[in-house]
């Protein structure tokens, strides 16, 4: 736009040649020419979005009017100690109100134990240690990571390693690992 108004500038001081002038005539009807193509092609699609809108209203006037109904669904029972304990209580016969708590307190806490081994197992590293230095009790640990694939347990090396000083103190027994 500002290059259209200097080019006016030039053409009033009269500092403008006939080729200069052809020249912005042509440039000025080709971007013409693709801004006429841009309107006919938005006035196009503003044709095909009104027709568009019209038949979706059509279809709204000619719906039935629904008639709302809910529906329920059942969520997955969720599986917790609490509800381990609880299930399993109701099946066992008929007992005292006094045994059934101590039954139920001692099943929770087996049920909670259990279900936490379970997952710090599935989340464990396993450690295999040397002991580099007998002076320092200086070890190093690499770490395994265990796999389990149906039957099969298999223990997977990772890159991690660890080193760790050892008091004497916490020493309790050395033993040998072997590979």
């Amino acid at each position: 736009m500002s290059a259209n108004v200097a080019y006016v500038a030039q053409f009033i001081s009269g500092n403008v040649t006939k080729k200069q002038t052809k020249d912005k005539i042509q440039e000025l009807k080709a971007e013409n020419e693709e801004l006429k193509r841009k309107n006919k092609n938005f006035k196009r699609k503003l044709y095909r979005y009104k027709a568009e809108i019209a038949d979706l209203k059509q279809q709204i006037v000619s719906q039935p009017h629904l008639v709302q109904t809910t529906t329920t669904v059942d969520k997955p029972e969720v599986v917790t100690p609490m509800t381990k304990t609880n299930k399993f209580l109701d099946e066992v016969p008929s007992i005292s109100k006094e045994e059934k708590e101590k039954v139920k307190k001692k099943l929770l806490v087996l049920n909670t134990l259990k279900d936490s081994l379970k997952e710090q197992y599935k989340k464990a590293d396993t450690g295999e240690k040397k002991h580099i230095d007998f002076d320092t009790n200086m070890y190093t640990i690499f770490f395994y990571k265990t796999v389990s694939r149906k039957e099969n347990l298999k223990f997977i090396v990772l890159k991690r390693t660890d080193r760790d000083i050892v008091p004497n103190v916490s020493i309790v027994k050395k033993i040998q690992l072997q590979k």
